[in-house]
């Protein structure tokens, strides 16, 4: 009796312990396979076979090793040397499915052990290939940020630099004889500096970093003015074509940053036309009256004007154009590609009150096409090019300059001082304050850099303000998160200056916030 009831519960036991193994191995979510000693699949579960898309049958006559890339093969063999000999092992592989598709995958095996001998090992077998590209995407975003801080932190010093440079080279070009072949040279040194100044502006962007000053612009003008540029970037294999609607509206947008959208979306262009192929840049009123926008939500009705960027390369699929708007995403190969440029122009198309779509079949091209609403009454600010500008930059004002880079300081003022200004110099806020309070004429305008050590330029411009209302403010700097963050707050009194400038840019914004504030004051005090 008492050893019957034992052989019946050893073999409850038994039936329960293999029950379990059993819904352990069928219905574990990760792959689970046992191989025996000749490296043969001797038994997997369902997961497995949903993972490597062969069927039950297909896997039983497989090796292992048939089931992973080939340069992943020498150590997938080792590893199960490894654990033959008694030592489990858990590592990294990729698979590649019945379908050719790669997966990263991560293995554990296990020796299985009958009375006492090795006979075979388990496995379990779990995808990690969404878990990797997050990882990849997070180290993508991660390299993309610390890109960002560096160029943040970088900006400001760069900036004056690039000032001096493009400054100091403007007084020995204008110093020079008019047959001086040295003319030519300091050409070259202010061009130069010209691109490294936009170089700085497209970091900037990326570094979220850069002050955006939106104007008023004939779109057809802004086109033409990166015409040259576009038609270089595309190369001899590419044909840009531009076509113009003259009677078109204007638009409200940072200039930069326009500039910035046509580059990106045009080098999206030329690299889907590997073999050559036409570009075709257009502009068109557009009338919106109860209609939608390319993704079907609702237009605000009004005139607008629509540009449109078209390529007639390989296209893009229904699934990538869905995606397309989307930090990393790119289509190019590893290395190729930021996945920024489509992003940062959905950001910059929003920004400037507008609507970005797609239209895209694979082989048949692609066409982007941009909606921005147009401004009334927009001749306050042409786009014009400062070197032929004829406005009238002489003054007799006072204006305070506060500016911790000396070479810029020294640039501002001398360019200041040569067209009839008194200017007061101080290299940092603190000393402007106490020059200001020193001095007993009047100040007209202050000047400041925005980033000082000590006192910076928003600090020494409200305490000045204080004490002597109704100085006019012009803010210098490469990039001010302060004035991004607080652009509603900065009143009418206040101006602003991206670095870099040339001394013609200086001298006709000095003039424009005088002026200003002159026209401003008119009514107040008739007796002017």
């Amino acid at each position: 009796g008492t050893d019957e009831t034992e052989r019946k519960r050893a073999l409850d036991d038994l039936q329960e312990s293999e029950q379990r193994y059993r819904s352990l191995f069928t219905g574990n979510p990760d792959g689970v396979f046992a191989v025996n000693l000749e490296g043969t699949l001797t038994s997997v579960n369902d997961s497995a076979v949903t993972l490597t898309g062969y069927t039950l049958q297909e896997l039983q006559e497989k090796r292992l090793e048939d089931l992973v890339a080939s340069d992943c093969i020498n150590e997938v063999l080792e590893r199960i040397q490894s654990t033959v000999e008694g030592e489990p092992q858990r590592f990294e592989a990729r698979g590649i499915r019945k379908s050719g598709e790669t997966i990263e995958i991560k293995i554990t095996t296990l020796p299985i052990k009958v009375r006492g001998r090795i006979a075979g090992i388990y496995g379990i077998v779990k995808d990690i290939s969404a878990t990797r590209l997050l990882e990849r995407e997070l180290f993508q975003a991660q390299k993309m940020e610390s890109i960002g801080r560096l160029a943040g932190s970088i900006a400001h010093d760069f900036n004056n630099l690039l000032g001096a440079i493009l400054g100091f080279s403007d007084f020995l070009y204008e110093s020079l004889p008019a047959d001086s072949e040295q003319r030519a040279d300091v050409d070259e040194i202010r061009h130069a500096g010209r691109r490294a100044s936009d170089l700085t502006r497209q970091l900037l962007t990326f570094a979220r970093k850069q002050v955006v000053e939106p104007q008023v612009f004939n779109i057809n003008d802004l086109v033409k003015n990166v015409d040259k540029l576009l038609r270089r970037l595309m190369g001899e294999h590419i044909e840009v074509v531009t076509l113009f609607d003259e009677g078109i509206g204007e638009i409200r947008i940072d200039k930069g940053q326009f500039e910035q959208l046509l580059v990106n979306l045009a080098v999206n262009a030329r690299d889907a036309m590997p073999n050559g192929g036409k570009l075709i840049v257009e502009t068109q009123v557009y009338t919106a009256h109860g209609a939608t926008t390319l993704q079907g939500e609702p237009l605000a009705p009004g005139e607008y004007v629509l540009l449109n960027v078209t390529d007639s390369g390989m296209g893009m699929t229904p699934e990538a154009l869905i995606h397309a708007c989307e930090p990393f995403f790119t289509t190019k190969p590893e290395g190729k590609g930021t996945g920024l440029g489509l992003a940062t122009c959905f950001g910059i198309v929003t920004q400037a009150g507008g609507h970005i779509g797609f239209y895209s079949e694979p082989d048949h091209g692609t066409s982007v096409k941009i909606l921005l609403p147009t401004v009334e009454g927009g001749d306050e600010n042409v786009l014009h090019d400062y070197v032929d500008s004829e406005l009238t930059v002489e003054g007799t004002e006072t204006i305070l300059l506060a500016e911790d880079e000396s070479l810029l300081r020294e640039l501002v003022q001398r360019t200041l001082t040569r067209h009839g200004y008194t200017v007061l110099v101080a290299s940092g806020g603190t000393r402007a304050l106490a020059l200001a309070r020193s001095y007993n004429g009047r100040i007209d305008c202050l000047i400041t850099d925005m980033v000082m050590p000590h006192m910076g330029g928003k600090e020494l411009a409200e305490t000045l303000l204080v004490e002597r209302p109704g100085v006019t403010v012009i803010f210098m700097s490469g990039y001010s998160e302060v004035v991004l963050a607080e652009r509603g707050v900065v009143g009418p009194d206040m101006h602003f200056l991206a670095k870099p400038f040339m001394p013609k840019q200086l001298l006709e914004k000095v003039r424009s916030a005088l002026n200003h504030a002159k026209g401003a004051a008119q009514p107040a005090s008739p007796s002017n």
